[in-house]
């Protein structure tokens, strides 16, 4: 299945570098763990159902929800997951840009190693 230039990554020390800055300043160690392995929220979310809601483990030690693929992460971060607290973080991570493939290898270095 051919992703676009989604699937395309530019990994780099500098990606690398914004990765794990975005991934600081978007506080998502909060929920996800500063190594990903579940953070001080997790265990009080709640689904929009009233359900807890279940934090993965986002280390690469399991498969991730929606996938493990650069582009999937990508989607993931830019749409968000319905009826769960993961909420879309496009307009945080690049408001009002159009992003690019370069972006892709920056929000999803830090998780994806």
């Amino acid at each position: 299945m051919d992703e676009g230039p989604a699937a395309q990554t530019f990994e780099n020390a500098a990606s690398v570098g914004r990765g794990a800055k975005s991934y600081a300043s978007l506080q998502c160690a909060n929920c996800h763990g500063v190594e990903g392995h579940g953070g001080p929220a997790s265990g009080t979310l709640k689904n929009d159902n009233g359900s807890a809601a279940h934090v993965p483990d986002i280390s690469g030690a399991q498969p991730l929800k929606c996938g493990d693929s650069p582009a999937r992460i990508y989607t993931t971060l830019m749409t968000g997951l319905d009826g769960t607290p993961m909420a879309s973080f496009s307009e945080l991570l690049f408001p009002g840009e159009r992003v690019g493939p370069d972006a892709l290898c920056d929000v999803t270095s830090t998780l994806t190693g």
